[in-house]
C-alpha cells in the first residue's frame, strides 16, 4: 500500500499540474465545481451522520409537534455569498454586494421580503415565547446593506417577543469587514442593536485559501479582525 504521505505527495503534483489551486476561483465563477452526488455523503465534519442516510420527514407534522417553551433561539438564513468556496455544498448565490449607484437586486429583495413573511408565520407560532438570541448566518449576511440587515432586525422585533438584553449576532466574511465601506455598515449595525460579529477565516495558509477559493491571502482577516477588535467587544473568527 501506498504511504499516505507519499500519496497526498502525488495528488498536490496532479493538481499543480492541472493549475490547481490558481485556477479554482475562476471555475467556481463559472458555475463548474464537484458534484456531491457523485460521491455520495454529505463531505461535511458538521453533518453526522451523512445528509443522505437520515429519513425524510413531513415539515408541516414536524413543526405541528415543536414546543418552543418560555425562551428560544432564532436562526435567520442568508443564503448569499461574495465567493463561492471550493469546499461549500450549501445552497448558497453569488453575490458581490449591491454596486455604487447601483438597483437593488432583484433575488436578494424577493428573498428578504418572503424571509419576513416567513419571520411573521413562526412569530404566530412562538406566541409568548421569548427570544433570547438571534443569529444571522449564511452565506455572508454581511454582503447585504446595512438597511437590508436592519429591515430584518425590525421585522424580528415588531413580531416576536425579543429579550432586553438578547444577544444579536450577524455573520461576515473577511472580505465584507474591509470593503470600502465596511466599517461603516459595523458601526451602523452595532447602532442597530447587534451585540456580536462572527467571521469565517478557514486558514491563514495562503495556498490553502487558494485551494478554497476564499478570495484573499492571510493579510485580510488580520485587518478584519482588526476592525472587528475596535468596534465591537464580543466577536469571533472562525
Amino acid at each position: 500500500m501506498e504511504p499516505q504521505s507519499a500519496a497526498f505527495d502525488r495528488a498536490r503534483t496532479t493538481l499543480h499540474s492541472l493549475g490547481f489551486p490558481a485556477i479554482a476561483p475562476r471555475l467556481h465563477a463559472a458555475g463548474i465545481g464537484i458534484d456531491r452526488a457523485v460521491l455520495g455523503g454529505s463531505h461535511s465534519v458538521a453533518v453526522y451522520p451523512p445528509i443522505d442516510s437520515l429519513t425524510l420527514l413531513d415539515p408541516a407534522r414536524a413543526v405541528a409537534g415543536l414546543d418552543f417553551g418560555t425562551e428560544t433561539s432564532l436562526y435567520v438564513h442568508i443564503p448569499f455569498c461574495e465567493t463561492r468556496c471550493t469546499f461549500c455544498h450549501y445552497a448558497v448565490q453569488h453575490y458581490k454586494g449591491r454596486q455604487p449607484a447601483g438597483a437593488a437586486n432583484p433575488a436578494v429583495h424577493r428573498y428578504i421580503e418572503a424571509l419576513k413573511r416567513e419571520l411573521g408565520l413562526w412569530a404566530a407560532r412562538l406566541g409568548d415565547t421569548t427570544i433570547s438570541s438571534i443569529y444571522i448566518g449564511g452565506g455572508t449576511p454581511l454582503v447585504l446593506e446595512a438597511a437590508e440587515l436592519r429591515d430584518i432586525l425590525t421585522t424580528i422585533r415588531g413580531a416576536c417577543r425579543v429579550a432586553r438584553d438578547a444577544e444579536v449576532c450577524v455573520e461576515g466574511s473577511p472580505l465584507t469587514i474591509t470593503a470600502d465601506g465596511g466599517r461603516d455598515k459595523l458601526q451602523r449595525l452595532r447602532a442597530d442593536g447587534v451585540t456580536r460579529l462572527s467571521f469565517g477565516v478557514q486558514s491563514f495558509n495562503d495556498e490553502v485559501l487558494r485551494y478554497a477559493a476564499r478570495g484573499y491571502k492571510r493579510d485580510v482577516p488580520i485587518r478584519a479582525a482588526e476592525i472587528a477588535a475596535a468596534l465591537f467587544d464580543n466577536w469571533n473568527w472562525i
